[in-house]
């Protein structure tokens, strides 16, 4: 690929990469007001919506932090938070894959106009790529809203409760009505999962 073409390509994955990160801390924003909302209803307090907005810019902004400075994020694995640098992985596999297009394209002798078509279609699977990651981050998101929430209000034991069907995973099927120590309880947030914590008052 040409310097000039190559300079191109990462200028246009740049402005993408930035554009998700703005789109992924926007929907982070938004998951941890209904996270710390639900808390709040679940333990009958009604704070400001200014202190709860507050809230939740704060981690917006530290989410996508990790997201531009370390090239990720804390997933959910087996209700365990870890970090993973998907972003950044995201960014370079980008980069090899259109330089591959566009290489190929010129290698067989294809006109300017052939090479955008699959340009085009790879880049808007990208932005489709975000959308999808931002619904399996709510949930995560809201969880640990409301689990601020509901130390900061007192709590420390909470109950998981599951959808109770088939569609529910065997490993949350088992943590089911149990009761955890709120600092030390499985997190939420695995893709498709539809399990709740509520707060546990003995």
């Amino acid at each position: 690929m040409k310097p000039q073409t190559s300079q191109k390509v990462s200028n246009a994955i740049d402005k993408l990469e930035t554009q998700m990160a703005e789109a992924l801390a926007y929907t982070a924003t938004k998951a941890y007001i209904a996270g710390d909302l639900f808390a709040q209803k679940n333990i009958g307090v009604k704070l400001g919506f200014d202190l709860v907005k507050k809230a939740a810019d704060d981690y917006a902004n530290e989410y996508k932090r990790l997201l531009v400075e370390q090239g990720g994020g804390y997933v959910v694995e087996n209700g365990n938070l870890i970090f993973k640098p998907w972003f950044q992985e995201a960014n370079q596999k980008a980069r090899e894959e259109v330089a591959d297009m566009i290489n190929t394209g010129i290698r067989e002798g294809k006109s300017i106009d052939d090479i955008k078509k699959p340009l085009r279609k790879y880049f808007n699977q990208r932005k489709r790529h975000a959308e999808m990651v931002a619904r399996t981050e709510t949930a995560k998101i809201q969880d640990i809203a409301s689990t601020r929430r509901m130390e900061e209000q007192g709590v420390d034991k909470v109950q998981w409760i599951t959808a109770e069907d088939e569609r529910v995973r065997d490993s949350h099927a088992e943590r089911h009505m149990q009761v955890f120590d709120i600092r030390s309880s499985p997190s939420l947030g695995e893709p498709n999962c539809r399990c709740v914590k509520t707060p546990y008052i003995e």
